[in-house]
């Protein structure tokens, strides 16, 4: 009998201990978020000094039309090898001259100062050696061989024999032969700095700082021999030469020809003068000479009486040029041109890319949309979203300054016009099927069912889109001293932003089978001389307005919409984007995502893009995509997870608890039974 006891007491205490336990891991006080991690190198902060809120950001890929400054340019067949001294390679497909497509990109080991092309292999001239790459599949390029020497300038190829110009160190010719093993075969030293080199008929043409035009036999490899020098105390640094004359650029700002029918008697034929010539191009007896900003064109036919033609004029300084057929492709400072000219007295610019940067950014079904401003948009396919590839772009005579999405329908506010209307259910080949021409400058659009939001400069304007083709304005709101040129839509109301004013106008969107929709004003927020509002967004009946250092919070149901119900001072904050309560925002360096589903414990988690001015965000289910203003990639692509709502993560804390105490009383009633019983039996 005392056995039995002992076994039962045993047993009771053993479910005590179980049950004090669940006390332990659940205490009662422990409603609270649960932070799981951050991603990668993401700081994570918050508002009020409760914790992040649990959330995984991974970024896929990234996508640029910032080419940087290209160095040299090169054509093989119908690909552009744009030659960059930010130590990147890209290879565009130019079959529609209109909007090259890229086809790929390597990143070299360091900044590349001219290349060569040859039976599918790109050799590289970079400031610390050769590099000869494998181009034969652009997707997938790879490094055959790497070669150190000194900052190569300028390349010849022959056959198995390369000539590197190194400037001041002369010139190196190598045995490529064998990638795995490429052998050093001789030097050829130079008084100056060897610039450009050309190889032709066993003869090495050697443009020199200090001796001019230097000429060797190198029929021999291995034994270079020095036959001719022409010198007029100049600094020779770029050069062509054909059967019967060289073309020179000095230092000093001068083209030369030089006739070299007999190169032990060189002589000077022709000289002019330009201010700052870059490069020197020429084909057919016209020569293509870079000065600044422009192209000079030189009928050469004569080359004892050259003659100007025409100039074209560039964006920016001009630093490589290149020409095939009738159109002229300029590396400049600032980005790429294609210039045609069948008709040299009216050179016709067929595309521009490279400069604009990135303004506004869209996610729809899969693509990404671009807004580049005076670039126009650029649609890229997120293949697998892992690999970005622009497939088509769209220009118009104006500059695009917002862009909305609906279905296959792409709307575009266009600055000096109005709207226009794209199809773009094949982005390959996007359709104008529509515009809307309004009397300001269209500046921002929202959409809402058929609906379009247009704020113009002078009023916000309710266009009708069930048409596309034919859209057509049914109301529009006009107020005093109020020039919007924002405009968002959530839910029946229209949020514009004056920013000039500080001042955000509430409009409430109805509708009417009789009059169409109305603009009706139901409120305003006015800033203070420190607080310009920058973007707007709502959810139920809060608007949440950026300030770029702050987000602030109004309460449009409340008797003072003046008065923030709450201001965010940490972080920056430019655009905004809400969905699945929660708040995107981009400023600076840094994304954030806010949980708004509680405005009494907003939790904040910061992501920072170093290097980088963010300028807008886009988001699509589990996919996020942002613009970047500054050098560097344009977009990012990130995939998120998506936290479980509050409500869902209550429940641990509060049946757990609840379950502890019942397991803590069984043991005590069965206790309790247990001594009564022992009694009675006493």
């Amino acid at each position: 009998m005392l056995k039995d006891i002992k076994s039962k007491t045993a047993i009771l205490s053993l479910l005590l201990l179980l049950s004090l336990n669940f006390f332990l891991v659940f205490p009662l006080s422990g409603i609270d978020f649960v932070v799981i991690k951050c991603c990668g190198n993401c700081q994570s902060l918050s508002n009020d000094g409760s914790k992040p809120f649990d959330y995984n950001v991974n970024l896929l890929s990234t996508w640029s039309q910032n080419f940087g400054l290209v160095k040299e340019l090169l054509l093989v067949e119908k690909e552009l090898f744009l030659i960059g001294g930010d130590k990147e390679i890209f290879i565009l497909n130019t079959t529609d001259l209109t909007y090259p497509k890229l086809l790929g990109s390597y990143h070299n080991n360091s900044g590349a100062l001219t290349a060569v092309h040859h039976a599918g292999r790109l050799f590289l001239g970079l400031q610390n050696g050769l590099e000869i790459l494998d181009v034969q599949n652009y997707s997938s390029i790879e490094q055959l061989a790497f070669y150190e020497t000194a900052a190569v300038h300028a390349l010849c190829l022959d056959n198995e024999t390369l000539f590197l110009s190194r400037g001041s160190f002369g010139v190196e010719i190598l045995n490529i032969a064998n990638l795995s093993a490429i052998t050093p075969i001789s030097m050829i030293s130079t008084a100056g700095e060897a610039h450009k080199i050309v190889l032709k008929n066993d003869c090495l043409f050697i443009a020199d700082s200090v001796n001019g035009l230097e000429i060797y036999n190198v029929s021999n490899y291995h034994s270079p021999v020095k036959i001719a020098n022409y010198t007029d105390g100049s600094a020779f640094f770029d050069l062509v030469v054909d059967e019967q004359f060289a073309y020179i650029l000095d230092s000093s700002g001068n083209f030369k020809i030089l006739n070299i029918t007999d190169i032990l008697a060189i002589k000077k034929i022709s000289e002019m003068s330009f201010v700052h010539p870059q490069k020197l191009l020429v084909e057919n007896g016209t020569v293509f000479l870079a000065v600044k900003e422009q192209v000079v064109l030189i009928n050469c036919t004569d080359p004892l009486m050259p003659s100007q033609i025409t100039m074209v004029n560039a964006t920016s300084d001009i630093i490589a040029l290149r020409k095939k057929n009738s159109c002229l492709f300029m590396s400049e400072k600032e980005g790429i041109e294609i210039v045609s000219l069948e008709n040299f007295t009216s050179p016709e610019i067929l595309s521009r890319f490279g400069y604009s940067d990135i303004e506004k950014v869209l996610i729809a079904g899969g693509y990404l949309y671009a807004l580049m401003g005076e670039e126009g948009v650029a649609i890229i396919k997120a293949t697998g979203h892992s690999i970005l590839q622009a497939v088509s772009n769209y220009r118009t005579s104006g500059r695009i300054v917002d862009f909305c999405i609906a279905g296959r329908y792409l709307y575009l506010a266009v600055k000096d016009t109005g709207v226009e209307i794209l199809d773009v259910l094949e982005p390959e080949n996007p359709q104008k099927v529509g515009e809307y021409l309004s009397s300001g400058n269209a500046s921002s659009l929202a959409i809402a069912d058929n609906y379009l939001l247009l704020a113009d400069g002078v009023a916000v304007k309710v266009i009708t889109v069930a048409d596309p083709s034919h859209p057509q304005e049914v109301a529009q709101y006009v107020r005093s001293l109020f020039i919007p040129d924002k405009v968002r839509f959530y839910e029946g109301k229209a949020l514009v932003i004056d920013r000039d004013r500080m001042q955000v106008a509430i409009l409430e969107l109805t509708f009417s089978t009789a009059t169409g929709p109305e603009l009706l004003f139901s409120g305003m927020i006015t800033g203070s001389q420190f607080i310009h509002f920058v973007d707007v967004a709502m959810q139920e009946h809060y608007i949440y307005l950026s300030t770029g250092n702050s987000l602030q919070v109004y309460d449009s149901q409340a008797v003072s919409i003046n008065s923030p119900i709450l201001t965010i001072e940490k972080g920056s904050y430019y655009a905004l984007k809400i969905t699945n309560n929660l708040l995107y925002a981009i400023g600076n360096q840094n994304f954030q995502i806010l949980t708004i589903t509680d405005l009494e414990q907003v939790n904040r988690t910061e992501f920072p893009l170093l290097g980088s001015f963010l300028v807008d965000i886009d988001v699509e289910k589990e996919y996020i995509v942002i613009g970047n203003f500054l050098a560097g990639d344009d977009l990012y692509l990130f995939n998120h997870t998506y936290p479980l709502a509050v409500e869902k993560r209550v429940w641990p804390y509060i049946v757990l608890p609840i379950g502890g105490v019942v397991g803590l009383a069984i043991p005590i009633v069965l206790i309790v039974r247990f001594r009564k019983k022992k009694t009675l039996h006493s």
